[in-house]
């Protein structure tokens, strides 16, 4: 080690008085001199580090030094978080087998990772890449039991990203109320951890599904609290955003007069944004923004300004991009001033560029789209194609419709049932409450009882204590005789016990050396089991009651309502078990059995130092 900082002290040197050397250079030239591997993986560490960060040529090939290094040394942790880098290589360039074959020969190793993380990172990248070939459902199933296991080991960030990846696939897929609970979560986590940025993407995403799944009251609720949240950290850029959302919506409402509120409201805002390029894109939709409000006051000579103005911020901004996002108030301009083959061109154009993506906002463009074909085509005489396109609005705009009503009352029906457990949960705590307050009144009631006996006790004992007293008297001699006769048989009946107990004592050990083998036998029996079936399952109770009585039973007199798939895991964790040996009896996957444990344990709400067992036995089973 001390070998290793002399070279981190020669790199010092070299980073003052060498002119034209940078520090990945510097850094090369040292990794060729160090012979030890623990100072060599530290020394990859540093450099890939800077190669990355500068998206070095060469960074492939010292990722994997550094990787297989790790793996040499027994680094397991290190390895899968430095393969990460590795990994993204691999999809960036498109080469998805590599990718998942480096994914699944890293998680080979997850029995020596020590922290869940581990296994949580490479689950991560590998539902990225099912969500890149559009295979949703296997990308949800990585992307949950990744959230899982980074809330497990409280990396908030990560599973933050895990929700908000997972609730994208839940869209994508048509599964609106599961998308909408997972960018949920994910937007909590956000901002909890003050991640203001993430957070108000995710509930720009939030606010845009409510809107298309016609969800206008939580939509218009979203759109509200992130507004607030951006003028409260003067978010300038972020308020703009949300303004133009707002517009958007009163253009629907007819709402001119707030249309107009918003814009001025707008202008002022804009010389405040100091990012150059954030400030002209806002100028830009602006000016698209104002065009639609002439449109819809019919102020063509308005109008006509601000479509000037329009194409000459365009003209600064240099990108096809930007003018192809604001086509569609362009072609209602020049339709509205009557130049419809200019409109039909431009219209043709931009069909033909959308047509060849694939996002959620086609659908919604191409419905625009043929509601202002049949416009034009309505305005050139030519009533055949204009009834064409209008029908394929109509269709369009059905589809969508059924669509967002049916995701809508999925919606509520989601939270219908939230609400419903939510009751139930609050009727259970009243029934414990209630129980708890029987039970004081019991125990105040036991203890008088308890007060009373003693008392007379107390005065059954001094009336006897009278007694003898008196007897003493009368006949002390007599008494003494009684004594000594007393003494003598008790000391008979003594010596009489104790051999009784001492031959009770033999045979209570020759039993318990009898019964301890079928009770061995017996765990050797559990521990070899298969539960696959209910007669199984059967089986397996009858022989772990012989070894453990009383654990089923009493967890089934406890307050909480466990299903037999819990009860099954929580007998394999009686007998100490490991994830393998669990996964193996019940005939699924070991990361199963870590999520059914994380839902349970988050179920019952056991402290992260207990374990399961012991916070049923200590705690549960104590306090019934």
């Amino acid at each position: 080690m001390m070998r290793f900082l002399k070279y981190i002290f020669v790199l010092s040197i070299l980073g003052n008085f060498v002119q034209g050397q940078t520090r990945i250079d510097s850094l090369l030239n040292m990794l060729d001199e160090v012979k030890i591997s623990q100072d060599k993986l530290s020394l990859l560490d540093s450099l890939t580090k800077d190669m990355i960060k500068s998206n070095h040529v060469d960074q492939k090939q010292y990722l994997r030094e550094y990787v297989d290094l790790a793996q040499t040394l027994g680094r397991y942790d290190q390895m899968a978080s430095k393969s990460r880098f590795l990994i993204q290589q691999y999809i960036m360039k498109g080469d998805t087998a590599k990718a998942f074959g480096y994914i699944n020969e890293m998680l080979t190793f997850k029995q020596e990772f020590k922290t869940e993380k581990s296994e949580a990172h490479l689950l991560l990248k590998r539902g990225g890449v099912h969500f890149s070939i559009l295979d949703y459902t296997k990308a949800i199933e990585d992307y949950d039991i990744a959230a899982g296991l980074f809330m497990i080991s409280k990396d908030s960030i990560f599973a933050a990203d895990s929700f908000f990846f997972s609730g994208q696939a839940n869209s994508n897929q048509g599964n609106f109320p599961q998308a909408i609970f997972n960018l949920e979560k994910a937007y909590n986590l956000y901002e909890a951890l003050n991640d203001f940025g993430y957070m108000m993407y995710v509930g720009s995403e939030l606010n845009l599904m409510f809107e298309r799944n016609g969800l206008k009251s939580e939509a218009k609720n979203k759109l509200e609290v992130l507004l607030k949240a951006s003028k409260a950290r003067k978010a300038y850029d972020q308020v703009v955003f949300f303004k133009f959302k707002s517009i958007r919506n009163k253009i629907d409402d007819d709402d001119l007069e707030g249309i107009k509120a918003d814009l001025d409201s707008i202008a002022q805002l804009l010389p405040k944004i100091k990012d150059s390029s954030i400030k002209i894109r806002n100028e830009h939709l602006s000016e698209a923004t104002s065009l639609l409000y002439y449109l819809q006051i019919n102020d063509l000579e308005s109008a006509e300004k601000s479509y000037n103005r329009l194409l000459s911020v365009e003209s600064k901004m240099g990108h096809a991009s930007a003018q192809s996002g604001t086509i569609f108030v362009k072609v209602k301009y020049l339709k509205a001033q009557g130049m419809l083959s200019e409109a039909l061109q431009m219209l043709n154009t931009f069909r033909q560029r959308v047509s060849s993506k694939k996002n959620t906002n086609v659908n919604y463009n191409i419905m625009d789209i043929e509601k202002l074909y049949a416009d034009i085509y309505r305005g050139l005489g030519d009533f055949s194609k204009s009834n064409s396109h209008l029908q394929n609005y109509i269709k369009f705009k059905d589809s969508l419709n059924s669509r967002s009503t049916a995701n809508a009352l999925a919606f509520h029906q989601s939270r219908f049932e939230s609400a419903q457990k939510e009751k139930t949960i609050l009727k259970r705590d009243y029934e414990i409450q209630q129980l708890e307050i029987k039970s004081e009144k019991a125990a105040k009631n036991r203890n008088i009882l308890i007060s009373l006996l003693i008392g007379i006790g107390m005065l059954g004992f001094g009336i006897w204590w009278n007694g003898k007293n008196k007897r003493a008297l009368l006949g002390a001699q007599l008494e003494q005789k009684r004594l000594d006769l007393d003494n003598f048989t008790k000391e008979l009946l003594l010596k009489s016990k104790e051999k009784e107990a001492l031959t009770l004592e033999v045979n209570v050990l020759k039993k318990s050396i009898e019964d301890n083998k079928p009770s061995i036998s017996n765990l050797q029996e559990l521990a070899n089991s298969k539960i696959l079936t209910k007669d199984d399952w059967y089986d397996f109770k009858q022989k772990f009651s012989l070894v453990h009585p009383d654990f089923l039973i009493n967890i089934r007199n406890s307050s909480y309502q466990f299903t037999e798939s819990e009860e099954r895991l929580l007998a394999l964790e009686k007998l100490n078990l490991n994830n393998k040996d669990i996964s193996s009896i019940l005939g699924i996957a070991s990361k199963s059995v870590v999520v059914t444990r994380y839902r349970l344990r988050k179920k019952l709400n056991i402290p992260s130092e207990m374990s399961i067992v012991d916070y049923l036995e200590n705690v549960v089973v104590t306090s019934n």
